[in-house]
């Protein structure tokens, strides 16, 4: 196949719904994996069908995806609240965003700037 053509070292899905068999075609070739999670399915789902449903099809297919990939990466910790929810270890927060204290003006070095010729 053409993902195998590639040879990846580590995989990363982003998508929860239709690329998610992902996570189980890298454990079978031994290539790391990870899933990043911005939403929760419960509530995607429950948009569809009633809240008790979307909560226990959302739960079984979270189970599936923390077993199938080496982590899951949720950037809030709304997304992150429906793994938790069932358990899962594997799960790690990784919020977005730039941490201001440290990438900062203020902490400009020109020396290093002129070693390296930024202006």
């Amino acid at each position: 196949d053409v993902l195998a053509g590639l040879r990846p070292d580590v995989l990363e899905v982003s998508d929860r719904l239709t690329l998610r068999g992902f996570g189980r075609w890298s454990r079978r070739r031994d290539v790391a994996s990870v899933m990043i999670s911005h939403e929760r399915l419960d509530r995607l789902l429950g948009q569809i069908m009633p809240r008790a449903l979307a909560r226990r099809c959302a739960d079984l297919a979270n189970r599936r995806t923390a077993t199938e990939y080496d982590i899951v990466v949720c950037t809030t910790e709304f997304a992150r609240a429906e793994f938790h929810r069932i358990g899962a270890a594997n799960v790690e927060l990784v919020p977005l965003g730039v941490d201001l204290d440290l990438f900062s003006p203020r902490r400009a070095d020109n020396g290093l700037r002129a070693d390296l010729g930024v202006p």
